[in-house]
């Protein structure tokens, strides 16, 4: 979305609501949010983006703002044309719950943000290709089952909103300011290259993970190659080879932790005995490996697999991405929160990795 702060201008349009800018504390901190005021007319009430294109059918578009409860406890997300052309949620602002989504939705979410913000989402397949407009937020005369933007009298109910956002993905990413202009969001990534410190032993590696997953589902239909990506090791020379540790997708895959090895065209997966991690939930645990074998331990305990791994050839750790942009730029970012990395030199035995694990490094 353009002008993703600045609701005044004629990108967004207001049907049966007025907008005033700078009148509350944002997420950021700063007094950048909108008042929105629902009208007193008997129409629908609406603030939509009107430059909002897709052309690309069967992807994925993802809706996002931040919303915050005035005198009004329910909004409305939609988005068209959608799967059914009839896309939308609803949602409650004082529980902080997805209320209602009609069922052509792939997935709604609710997320709390700073200073009484909820981010809230809705995820569309886009069916067909659609100039402009499409994608918005609604009163719904604070009624938890209504349908896609009601028409109704308005008493005049508030919100404040910030922070718009709409991307071809299929879960809201950290939010990107823009203005007159799309945006294009940097990855959240760290590459730890050898070349500059040396610190990477040719022979193994341990690496201990601490991370809060994100709070949305990232992959609700399982196009996502490579999950949330915690961090990955890679050769930095031209072969493909690497070992990623990430969460898989939670629609066909359960959003199982696993560490996937590659070397040489020869592919091995390890599910940690944990399993899958919530959203929203905590997780630690260490990968741990070396020519032959790839290993994982966390609260549940160890699992184990001979494999072969690129050990010698690898030269850079990626934090925060299964894999590094330059060598697959479709590998997914992790989108939660990375709290700690530590590198060990040597594979760790389970009863070194145990006593890690229990003093809580």
């Amino acid at each position: 979305a353009i002008y993703s702060e600045d609701f005044t201008q004629t990108a967004w349009a207001k049907t049966g609501v007025t907008v005033t800018a700078v009148a509350a504390v944002s997420p950021d901190g700063n007094t950048s949010a909108t008042l929105v005021t629902e009208g007193t007319s008997n129409t629908v009430h609406t603030l939509e983006e009107v430059n909002a294109t897709a052309t690309a059918v069967n992807s994925y578009h993802t809706y996002s703002i931040y919303v915050k409860k005035g005198t009004a406890r329910f909004v409305q997300l939609y988005a068209l044309p959608a799967s059914s052309g009839n896309t939308f949620a609803n949602f409650d602002l004082e529980k902080g719950v997805v209320a209602r989504a009609s069922s052509a939705v792939q997935q709604a979410g609710i997320e709390q943000g700073p200073n009484g913000y909820w981010r809230i989402s809705i995820t569309i397949r886009i069916y067909a290709a659609y100039p402009a407009g499409g994608a918005g937020l609604a009163f719904i005369n604070d009624g938890v089952n209504a349908g896609l933007m009601p028409a109704y009298v308005g008493t005049g109910k508030t919100v404040y909103v910030w922070g718009a956002q709409l991307e071809v993905r299929e879960a809201a990413t950290p939010y990107v300011p823009t203005s007159g202009a799309s945006g294009t969001r940097a990855a959240d990534t760290l590459n730890a290259n050898n070349s500059v410190t040396g610190f990477m032993s040719p022979d193994a590696g341990t690496i201990y993970v601490e991370a809060v997953m994100p709070a949305v589902n990232q992959s609700p239909v399982g196009v996502l190659e490579l999950g949330n990506g915690f961090f990955g090791v890679e050769a930095i020379d031209t072969s493909a080879n690497y070992i990623a540790f990430y969460q898989k997708n939670l629609a066909s895959q359960n959003g199982v932790i696993s560490a996937s090895s590659y070397n040489a065209g020869a592919n091995t997966s390890l599910d940690t005995k944990k399993g899958s991690a919530g959203a929203g939930r905590s997780y630690r645990g260490f990968l741990s490996y070396d020519a032959a074998t790839l290993l994982t331990y966390d609260e549940y305990g160890l699992t184990q697999v001979a494999a072969s791994v690129a050990v010698a050839l690898f030269g850079r750790i990626s934090v925060g991405r299964g894999r590094s942009t330059d060598k697959n730029p479709d590998a997914l970012w992790f989108n939660g929160t990375i709290q700690k990395i530590v590198y060990y030199p040597t594979r760790l035995t389970e009863a070194q990795m145990a006593d890690i694990y229990d003093a809580g490094i």
